[in-house]
């Protein structure tokens, strides 16, 4: 919505304005994609010289914003000695509030290839040591580019996500999935609470018009094109797969297939619930997320 963009944008502007009093380096990106741009920032250590240096390209996913990542995981990669490139690609948040009728598309390999396309113009980043960071339904944008770039070198995916469709069904549950009841956009309001909670509306109605459809048809159908499929055995770079014991039953499938269906070695990490990181993306300990992360990271880079 035009109110929702608004404030978006806000709060944009609030981050630029702190980025003028960070300690590091960060520039402010428009990167061409298409007839459109990429919102983006490219972030050095505060240590930055000339060399070329390592370099993580770190996505959001379904909801999250570029500003919310510097927090989440860029400051913790910057601390670590590294370029942090954080961009935002068609249907997620930050890109919508200047193209706000460009939705998910399936092939994130296009996005993300302008993303590489950029870091890899800069000659403060080493090529050989380009990793890709997808957090949420970022474990499929970039399990999906990495499946299609080989310039990738190291791939996070925080959770793996080779099947969008499975994945979500997960949360709507099979048996609705199977057969959905006729629900139109405009209906979704008139639904009465108790058979629809108010924060169940909102992700449906987020969710259908940020994957360009009008019914819960509609989406499902949408969803089967966001599938990885035989392309992960492309995946030949070192990956890191990250999930929560408290993800449920369809996570914890999808990556056990991811780890077992890509080329490469795979890293596996299950957070705990006695870790307080068993929950989506370890957001109740992401100090130990980071650590783990980027440890990883620099072993791989060694």
């Amino acid at each position: 919505t035009d109110t929702s963009r608004t404030h978006g944008r806000a709060s944009r502007d609030a981050f630029l304005e702190a980025t003028k009093l960070m300690p590091r380096k960060v520039e402010v990106l428009q990167i061409p994609f298409e007839q459109v741009w990429l919102p983006a920032y490219f972030m050095q250590p505060v240590s930055a010289d000339a060399r070329p240096r390592k370099t993580v390209i770190v996505l959001t996913g379904f909801d999250g914003t570029g500003e919310e990542l510097y927090f989440q995981t860029g400051q913790a990669g910057l601390e670590r000695g590294w370029n942090v490139l954080i961009a935002e690609g068609p249907g997620q948040t930050g890109f919508l509030r200047f193209h706000p009728d460009l939705g998910f598309r399936p092939d994130y390999e296009q996005p993300v290839g302008a993303m590489i396309d950029y870091a890899l113009s800069r000659d403060e980043a080493d090529p050989q040591r380009l990793a890709l960071y997808g957090i949420s339904f970022g474990g499929y944008f970039a399990a999906r580019a990495a499946a299609h770039h080989q310039r990738i070198k190291a791939l996070v995916a925080n959770s793996p996500i080779p099947d969008l469709h499975a994945y979500l069904v997960g949360f709507i549950g099979p048996g609705i999935a199977a057969n959905p009841p006729p629900l139109k956009l405009d209906e979704i309001d008139r639904v009465p609470d108790q058979q629809m909670p108010p924060g169940m509306k909102l992700s449906l109605k987020a969710g259908f018009r940020r994957f360009g459809v009008d019914s819960l048809a509609g989406w499902l159908e949408r969803l089967g094109d966001f599938r990885i499929g035989d392309a992960l055995q492309d995946i030949r770079c070192p990956s890191l797969a990250l999930v929560g014991e408290g993800e449920g039953s369809v996570a914890m499938a999808l990556f056990e297939s991811f780890s077992r269906r890509v080329s490469g070695p795979v890293t596996r990490r299950v957070f705990t619930t006695a870790e307080g990181a068993d929950s989506h993306c370890q957001l109740g300990n992401l100090p130990l997320s980071n650590a783990v992360v980027y440890d990883w990271l620099d072993e791989v880079f060694a």
